[in-house]
């Protein structure tokens, strides 16, 4: 079949500064435009004319200008440019097609005369680089009509019938593309559409295609629309009815989704300015001393080799945990540049074959000697992954790599690579070979030239302090703990990139697919019944619990976690909730338990498997009982922690509460060993009596007979109920595999889902759970389940003890999100 030839107009109005780009994306693509206008109106500046000339006729590319605004206007004297061609597309300025687009849009119009307007996916970038995906929903006349935004203005169409109708109307005001569209449709023809989101919108307030809906020129051309083309709406008038509400209620459900985040934080915002300022009302004038930066007041890192001769390097635990969440990727053939420790390390028994490409021929490691920029000897599509960390930005063609990468990879084979953001000149290139540092931005610029741009993910790894303590040569384990807990996208230190060669079966493309309505919720529960103090918030009252319980049986399907997660169920009801657990406390089978059977409701239980010195309570309700209770305690608590000593009063119950607190944020971090080592001393200066029985955690008997409850499903808590992200590696692991198998060996079933202890998460602990076997995960983010959810970081919502009314609207909003 011969390929259509094909032609585009842009639209250029006054966002002269975007037709660079979109004019790139027309000439640069897999398939080519044959033909290209660009076109001027009133709003484009003269001082322009120069520049947009010079840049169209070094391309061998139109420009002319219009005497009116009206877009149909610009469009028909752009296609009369053009002509004749076989297939025309109009785009405005600032938007790009991605790579293939115009060959996969051009197919179907090739295919025969049925197909009369092929419209796609698109990907729209907002601010901060965040990306959502929407597929257009007009594929009927009534649709189209009903949301007149359902194919939008860069959709291919035949130009010879644009010849022979009476074009784009330059009299619309706006929508002038969808007018047209109906007019074709009418005709007998049909739209085909590309669910891949071909086309890439920023969002900004400039942008042509949402400029008219802040006007009146949208209201009147909808009236046009239907003017224009009354036959379609009087021919059914209840389908269009119907699709006009569908597609409000879609629109108005996305509003107040994105109305309810802004609220929330707005009000966290507020919450946490409260907070600050209470905080520092109450600090003494004489503590606010000037800042002391002791032995990093200096002009000179500690360190001249990255932090090697103090310990890792602060860059290496961000590179690796990166690579750990992808380690899926790394698999079957395998190629890494100068070692493939990486790829062994993180492809275990995935991998086949590790080679080795290096340009130093004293390298013995190498299996292949050779230039990245062009390894013509290697043949394409030979490897399954490609692992290139902290390379790129010491090769002068960054571009000539990453397209020698992607001939290298087979069909859907994967390059992860890592680029420095901020880092010092490379030690062994010096400053004349230390070529570049990237942004996220730039990055996924950079692969989207060579790879399709939906199936590039970029991610900023880093923060303020990781910066600092990399720019002094400090060692990662100098940092103090938590450094790592929070990549801040305006201080990154290293970029990662997953991108992936289009074609093959390997699963996901790592991008977010346009939310139809959330999956379903998650309710997350620790304890129920009558307690005493609660300082966690932990409790929700058996007469709570039995109410709830009665609601969402009555307006809800309540289904297993199992269920609800994987898609157990084919037809899923759209208002899912999943109950789970936390912790194992006693009540969960004296109280809950019971409650929950009389419902009909399926659970999931946490446990935790440690014994230790407590083998019945867990160390936090300790703290509280010794410092929130009524017992009397020494007036002062002097105690030797890791941050130094803590000497504080504790004679008031404000104050024992201060020292709670103090004491819980010091600890929780800690190994299980010096945490619990801690709050015996303080159980012991505080004279701590015996907790109460109904504060013990289940023991293993009754753990069995939980489990004898069919509809009873029993996850891993871990075995010391640790804040993973701060552990090593081996206790990390060690906290999975030994808790998942001590909870088989006393259950006698199967464990697959875990919860992770505090909520507390990152990307390497995510890899850890997925390497430890377990198919579920759930976090303490709150918020429902979405389509686009890792499986192993699933949200919940916590319950805590409020009013009915309170707690159904903060599902009814998941629901709805």
């Amino acid at each position: 079949m011969t390929r259509p030839t094909i032609g585009a107009v842009v639209r250029c109005a006054d966002l002269v500064a975007g037709v660079y780009d979109t004019v790139a994306s027309l000439l640069g693509g897999s398939t080519p435009a044959d033909a290209v206008a660009v076109v001027a109106d009133p709003s484009t500046p003269r001082i322009a004319d120069a520049w947009l000339a010079a840049f169209a006729n070094a391309r061998r590319v139109r420009f002319l200008r219009v005497d009116t605004l009206a877009p149909g206007a610009g469009w028909n004297a752009g296609l009369d440019a053009i002509g004749p061609v076989d297939v025309a597309v109009c785009i405005e300025s600032g938007d790009v097609f991605e790579r293939s687009a115009l060959d996969l849009m051009s197919r179907p119009l090739s295919s025969g005369p049925a197909v009369t307007l092929v419209t796609s996916g698109i990907e729209w970038v907002g601010p901060g680089s965040r990306r959502a995906f929407t597929v257009p929903s007009g594929s009927v006349p009534s649709d189209l009509l009903a949301d007149p935004a359902g194919a939008h203005v860069s959709s291919l169409f035949r130009w010879s019938q644009w010849r022979t109708t009476t074009g784009f109307d330059e009299q619309m005001p706006a929508l002038e593309h969808t007018d047209f569209w109906l007019t074709l449709l009418g005709h007998g023809g049909t739209v085909a559409v590309e669910t891949l989101p071909l086309l890439r919108r920023r969002v900004h307030a400039r942008a042509l295609y949402r400029r008219t809906w802040m006007t009146g020129d949208y209201r009147r051309a909808v009236d046009a629309l239907l003017e224009h083309h009354w036959d379609v709406a009087a021919a059914s008038p209840h389908a269009l009815l119907e699709s006009k509400e569908r597609a409000a209620i879609r629109e108005g459900t996305r509003h107040e989704g994105l109305v309810n985040h802004l609220r929330r934080a707005q009000g966290e915002i507020e919450r946490l300015a409260a907070r600050r300022s209470e905080t520092l009302a109450s600090v003494p004038p004489e503590w606010k001393s000037s800042l002391d930066l002791g032995a990093l007041a200096r002009t000179t890192p500690l360190s001249h080799e990255w932090g090697y001769d103090r310990g890792t390097p602060v860059d290496r635990p961000l590179i690796e945990r990166y690579l750990a969440a992808h380690a899926e990727d790394i698999r079957g053939t395998v190629l890494e540049i100068q070692e493939n420790d990486y790829a062994r390390k993180f492809g275990a028994s995935r991998l086949e074959r590790a080679d080795v490409l290096d340009l130093d021929v004293g390298n013995a490691r190498a299996t292949t000697i050779g230039d990245l920029r062009a390894v013509d000897h290697i043949a394409s599509e030979t490897y399954d992954a490609i692992v290139l960390t902290q390379t790129l930005h010491v090769i002068g063609d960054m571009r000539a790599v990453i397209r020698e990468c992607e001939r290298l990879l087979k069909p859907g084979g994967v390059l992860l690579a890592t680029l420095p953001s901020a880092s010092r000149v490379c030690l062994e290139y010096g400053p004349e070979g230390d070529f570049w540092r990237v942004t996220d931005a730039g990055a996924r610029r950079l692969f989207a030239e060579v790879f399709p741009a939906f199936a590039v993910d970029t991610t900023a790894l880093g923060n303020a302090l990781v910066n600092a303590g990399f720019g002094f040569g400090l060692a990662s384990e100098e940092l103090p703990a938590g450094a790592y807990d929070t990549n801040d996208p305006y201080f990154p230190m290293v970029i990662g990139v997953r991108a992936r060669k289009s074609g093959g079966d390997r699963a996901g493309l790592s991008m977010t697919r346009p939310k139809e309505g959330a999956r379903g919720v998650v309710l997350m529960y620790h304890r129920v019944g009558a307690g005493g103090s609660d300082p966690y918030d932990l409790f929700v009252s058996e007469a709570t619990f039995r109410e709830q319980l009665e609601w969402l049986g009555r307006v809800g399907s309540v289904l297993s976690l199992e269920e609800l997660a994987c898609g157990v169920i084919p037809s899923r009801p759209t208002r899912a909730i999943a109950l789970t657990f936390d912790d194992g406390y006693v009540d969960n089978i004296a109280v809950a338990a019971p409650l929950l059977r009389a419902a009909g409701c399926p659970a999931t239980f946490f446990l935790t498997t440690g014994g230790g010195r407590h083998p019945y309570h867990y160390w936090w309700d300790r703290l509280a009982a010794a410092l929130d209770g009524q017992t009397p305690v020494p007036p002062t608590l002097v105690l030797d922690l890791p941050s130094g000593r803590l000497e504080i009063a504790t004679a008031t119950e404000p104050e024992r509460r201060v020292a709670h607190w103090r004491v819980y944020d010091e600890i929780v971090r800690l190994p299980a060993g010096k945490r619990d080592e801690i709050v015996d001393r303080i159980a012991a200066w505080a004279s701590l009596p015996a907790l109460d029985i109904r504060d013990r955690r289940m023991t293993w008997d009754e753990v069995g007979d939980l489990a004898s409850e069919p509809r009873h499903a029993i996850g891993a808590h871990t075995v010391d109920h640790l804040f993973l992200p701060a552990q090593t590696d081996d206790v990390l692991m060690g906290e999975l595999v030994e808790s998942r198998a001590v909870l088989e060996r006393h259950t006698g079933r199967r464990i697959e889902s875990l919860a992770y202890p505090f909520g507390a998460v990152d990307a390497r602990t995510v890899a850890a759970a997925r390497d430890a076997g377990f198919r579920v995960a759930v976090t303490c983010v709150d918020g429902p389940i979405l389509p686009s959810d890792d499986l192993l970081a699933l949200p919940r919502i916590a319950v805590k003890q409020e009013p009915l009314d309170q707690f159904i609207a903060r599902v009814e909003r998941a629901w709805s999100a």
